[in-house]
């Protein structure tokens, strides 16, 4: 979002398998009344082909990593670099991400990225943004030899204990950071598992009843503090809800919405700051993403996301950007 709440910046990367090509690009959209929906494309660059893991954008700067490396740009600077990391404290070793995806995230006030290790889902490697990366010229070119490579060393690492029973089975996401008041800023942790043991990650959709947690560490002490949710209803046996569990950003969900097979999407809810409020929120669909609208039988897959600071549903279909007012 533009400091003038005026625009929404996205960042997108497309590869193409057949031709080992890719285009990174940054658009701004335009959400103000006056000229709502115009889209500009404000930088494109050719990457290589790759598997992608995640994109993370933060003002200036965009980070893609893979399965091996990281894509780092400051797209309104034209610089950029290709890096894989090393561990810190370890001389001349490289931290091997090449077994397990990994992902990333921008502090929201420093040039510093936090990277995660899916193998060890409580690592966190801490890196500062290089001020001499070298200009982007290649323009949209796919070859791997036009970024610059390097190792870039991890300034800090830290492994964050979650009070999570070994024996669990969930999934952990980042869902970045979040301010509690101007001096204290923490970046959130998500857990969500079914509380049956006998089922797996992959059937908890199915279960009645779904353990969800928070984790809200404190970066400045690594303190941590944790709140736990229970949604129980036997509404999630139904396919017509769904529950966002992906949290892009504090209090921002994001789901790939197939058209016409859910009618209402169930988002948590939980307190700006430390005082253990949380909810559930039920967010009814309008007709057009809960039925069936195509005559040719395909399916349509939407990017959406809800805001629950806001009360915005955005949906990305292929005439356009919908924003929905709750």
């Amino acid at each position: 979002m533009s400091e003038d709440g005026r625009s929404i910046f996205l960042a997108s990367a497309i590869v193409n398998g057949d031709d080992e090509t890719g285009i990174l690009s940054i658009r701004e959209i335009r959400i103000a009344d006056e000229d709502f929906g115009k889209t500009i494309c404000r930088f494109e660059i050719g990457i290589p082909w790759f598997e992608m893991m995640s994109l993370a954008l933060q003002g200036s700067y965009v980070a893609l990593t893979t399965h091996e490396e990281c894509f780092l740009v400051n797209w309104r600077d034209n610089v950029g670099i290709c890096f894989s990391m090393r561990m810190s404290g370890t001389e001349g070793v490289e931290h091997d991400f090449r077994t397990e995806p990994y992902r990333c995230s921008f502090h929201p006030n420093d040039p510093v990225i936090f990277v995660f290790d899916d193998l060890c889902k409580s690592r966190i490697s801490i890196i500062d943004v290089p001020d001499d990366m070298p200009r982007l010229t290649h323009k949209m070119s796919s070859l791997q030899e036009h970024w610059t490579p390097g190792n870039i060393q991890a300034r800090e690492e830290r492994a964050i204990m979650l009070p999570i029973p070994e024996n669990l089975d969930c999934k952990v996401f980042q869902s970045g950071f979040r301010a509690i008041s101007r001096s204290l800023i923490v970046l959130d942790l998500l857990v969500v598992a079914p509380e049956a043991q006998t089922f797996s990650f992959i059937d908890m959709f199915n279960l009645p009843r779904t353990i969800y947690t928070r984790h809200s560490v404190d970066t400045s002490c690594w303190t941590l503090q944790t709140e736990f949710t229970r949604f129980n209803t036997p509404a999630l046996k139904t396919p017509e809800f769904r529950l966002m569990n992906t949290q892009i950003r504090p209090g921002v969900f994001f789901i790939m919405l197939l058209v016409g097979q859910t009618r209402t999407l169930i988002v948590p809810k939980f307190s700006e700051g430390y005082r253990n409020l949380y909810s559930w929120a039920r967010i009814a669909l309008p007709r057009y993403l809960a039925e069936k609208t195509r005559t040719d039988g395909r399916e349509i897959m939407v990017p959406t996301c809800f805001d629950l600071r806001s009360g915005k549903l955005l949906a990305f279909l292929p005439d356009g950007l919908h924003v929905v007012q709750y």
